[in-house]
């Protein structure tokens, strides 16, 4: 007689623990999905603190430009005080002013320009990772429905055999009966 391979029924702590198994797959996609929500929040927080630091900082370059002009308009005060030898230095300083005020545009643009890559780069970062993790989710999903068609599969082919075998143990049982009976 030819032996047959140990079935989920013959062992049942193996049938005992696919529920535990799929219970845990279960509880490892909660898990990722928790890690995936928080990274995204994380993501939020961060683009959202970027965009405070730029308006902080923009609003510090607009307070020094006005500063800045205001530097220039007491320097014109000045200039109307002192005539024709304050007019050559407020020009000089008026020009200095006007290329510090350029500069300071220029650093401001720069800056803004940096922010901005700054952020396109961690979005596009959280949004890669954020695929990623869809994709990890994705393939957790599958393997967990893999699984649970495999076992399954199994408990069916185990209710098979469990069937077949009852069906060949009572015929011999009954085969049995008729020859005592004969």
């Amino acid at each position: 007689m030819s032996e047959t391979p140990e079935l989920p029924q013959d062992n049942p702590d193996q049938l005992r623990l696919a529920p535990a198994e799929i219970r845990h797959l279960q509880e490892t996609i909660g898990v990722l999905r928790q890690e995936l929500e928080a990274s995204a929040s994380e993501t939020k927080r961060q683009v959202q603190q970027a965009v405070a630091n730029l308006s902080a900082e923009n609003a510090q370059l607009k307070d020094t430009v006005f500063e800045l002009r205001q530097g220039l308009e007491v320097t014109k005060a000045e200039k109307l005080v002192n005539a024709d030898r304050a007019v050559i230095e407020a020009n000089k300083e008026n020009a200095q002013l006007q290329l510090i005020v350029v500069s300071v545009r220029d650093q401001l643009d720069q800056v803004k320009i940096e922010r901005e890559a700054a952020i396109q780069k961690a979005l596009q970062h959280a949004q890669s990772e954020i695929g990623e993790l869809r994709t990890t989710i994705t393939l957790l999903r599958e393997e967990l429905d893999s699984a649970r068609r495999d076992a399954e599969g199994r408990l069916q082919q185990a209710q098979a055999h469990a069937t077949s075998e009852i069906t060949q143990l009572r015929a011999t049982l009954v085969a049995l009966r008729e020859q005592i009976e004969k």
